[in-house]
Protein backbone atom coordinates (compact mmCIF):
# COMPACT_ATOMS: atom_id res chain seq x y z
CA UNK A 1 0.00 0.00 0.00
CA UNK A 2 0.98 3.60 -0.57
CA UNK A 3 1.26 5.64 2.62
CA UNK A 4 2.55 9.00 3.74
CA UNK A 5 1.65 12.16 5.58
CA UNK A 6 3.12 15.58 5.08
CA UNK A 7 2.36 19.06 6.32
CA UNK A 8 2.74 21.93 3.87
CA UNK A 9 1.52 25.51 3.93
CA UNK A 10 -2.18 25.63 3.17
CA UNK A 11 -1.78 29.05 1.53
CA UNK A 12 0.58 29.55 -1.40
CA UNK A 13 0.96 33.09 -2.81
CA UNK A 14 0.97 33.06 -6.62
CA UNK A 15 4.49 34.47 -6.91
CA UNK A 16 6.15 32.24 -4.30
CA UNK A 17 7.30 28.62 -4.71
CA UNK A 18 5.57 25.69 -3.08
CA UNK A 19 8.14 24.29 -0.65
CA UNK A 20 7.56 20.86 0.88
CA UNK A 21 9.54 20.22 4.06
CA UNK A 22 11.09 16.78 4.28
CA UNK A 23 10.84 16.15 0.55
CA UNK A 24 13.12 13.17 -0.15
CA UNK A 25 16.06 13.63 -2.49
CA UNK A 26 14.62 11.19 -5.03
CA UNK A 27 12.56 11.38 -8.20
CA UNK A 28 9.12 12.71 -7.34
CA UNK A 29 5.90 13.09 -9.32
CA UNK A 30 3.59 15.97 -8.40
CA UNK A 31 -0.06 16.13 -9.46
CA UNK A 32 -2.24 19.15 -8.71
CA UNK A 33 -5.97 18.92 -9.39
CA UNK A 34 -8.74 21.49 -9.28
CA UNK A 35 -11.92 21.01 -7.22
CA UNK A 36 -13.49 19.01 -10.08
CA UNK A 37 -10.60 16.51 -10.02
CA UNK A 38 -9.05 17.71 -13.28
CA UNK A 39 -5.22 17.53 -13.27
CA UNK A 40 -4.00 21.08 -13.89
CA UNK A 41 -0.30 20.50 -13.13
CA UNK A 42 1.82 17.40 -13.60
CA UNK A 43 5.53 17.50 -12.82
CA UNK A 44 7.30 14.19 -13.48
CA UNK A 45 10.56 15.16 -11.80
CA UNK A 46 9.33 17.56 -9.14
CA UNK A 47 11.82 19.41 -6.99
CA UNK A 48 10.88 22.01 -4.41
CA UNK A 49 10.21 25.30 -6.10
CA UNK A 50 7.04 24.99 -8.22
CA UNK A 51 5.41 28.41 -8.61
CA UNK A 52 1.62 28.59 -9.18
CA UNK A 53 2.07 31.08 -12.03
CA UNK A 54 -1.12 31.53 -14.06
CA UNK A 55 -3.42 29.17 -12.11
CA UNK A 56 -6.55 30.92 -10.90
CA UNK A 57 -6.77 31.74 -7.20
CA UNK A 58 -8.60 29.10 -5.22
CA UNK A 59 -8.48 25.64 -3.69
CA UNK A 60 -6.47 22.83 -5.26
CA UNK A 61 -5.44 19.38 -4.16
CA UNK A 62 -1.96 17.89 -4.50
CA UNK A 63 -0.54 14.39 -4.61
CA UNK A 64 3.19 13.77 -4.44
CA UNK A 65 4.35 10.25 -5.31
CA UNK A 66 7.90 9.06 -4.62
CA UNK A 67 10.01 6.10 -3.51
CA UNK A 68 11.58 6.32 -0.07
CA UNK A 69 15.17 5.32 0.71
CA UNK A 70 14.04 1.68 1.02
CA UNK A 71 12.41 1.77 -2.42
CA UNK A 72 8.87 1.72 -1.02
CA UNK A 73 6.31 3.78 -2.94
CA UNK A 74 5.00 6.68 -0.85
CA UNK A 75 2.22 9.21 -1.43
CA UNK A 76 1.64 12.58 0.20
CA UNK A 77 -1.65 14.40 -0.30
CA UNK A 78 -3.29 17.61 0.84
CA UNK A 79 -4.90 20.92 -0.05
CA UNK A 80 -3.36 24.10 -1.40
CA UNK A 81 -5.07 27.47 -1.45
CA UNK A 82 -3.50 29.75 -4.06
CA UNK A 83 -3.78 33.48 -3.44
CA UNK A 84 -2.96 36.55 -5.53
Amino acid sequence: PITGIIKIPSIVPRNQPLMIKGLPDTQNSLYITDIRGVVVVYAKQYANGWIPGNLASGMYFYQLVYRDHKGKLQRMTGKIFITD
